[in-house]
């Protein structure tokens, strides 16, 4: 009977340990991925900023103009213009860092941003749990997942 139980047990360990680190891992990316951009080049000019997205997206093959834009708050983001149907990155404060760059061109490159909304619970979780660690992987490491 004992050996029942400390085999129950140690399953149970194992499935908590395995649900934990699940649900855990793409915060733990965003962690490790907002620390890292603390050390990378930081972008202080509109000028330089082009010149980051036109030099890196080349190393994605992506072919078409994507237009950078500095804004004074924290932000990181990119998608296409609601009005000129131009694609763009955003950013911003900390995250005005080339590692934040690289992250948006890898959604430009695998298209995660076309979808202009998230609207169901499936779409949040792959955005959470594939598109976000896909980009901060590449960020850090340079790995196309």
């Amino acid at each position: 009977m004992t050996v029942k139980h400390s085999s129950k047990r140690k399953w149970m360990r194992r499935a908590a340990l395995a649900t934990g680190l699940l649900v855990t891992y793409p915060f733990i990316l965003l962690g490790i991925e907002y620390s890292a951009s603390k050390w990378s080049p930081k972008i202080t000019t509109k000028t330089e900023l082009q010149q980051v997205i036109d030099k890196r997206k080349e190393k994605l093959g992506i072919e078409e103009h994507i237009e950078g834009v500095l804004r004074p708050e924290t932000i990181g983001m990119s998608g296409t213009s609601i009005n000129s149907g131009m694609k763009k990155i955003y950013v911003g404060g900390d995250l005005a860092t080339q590692i934040v760059v690289d992250h948006e061109l890898y959604h430009n490159h695998k298209r995660d941003n076309e979808v202009s909304q998230i609207d169901t619970i499936k779409e949040r979780l792959e955005t959470i749990y594939l598109e976000e660690p896909c980009a901060r992987i590449y960020s850090l490491l340079r790995i196309r997942l």
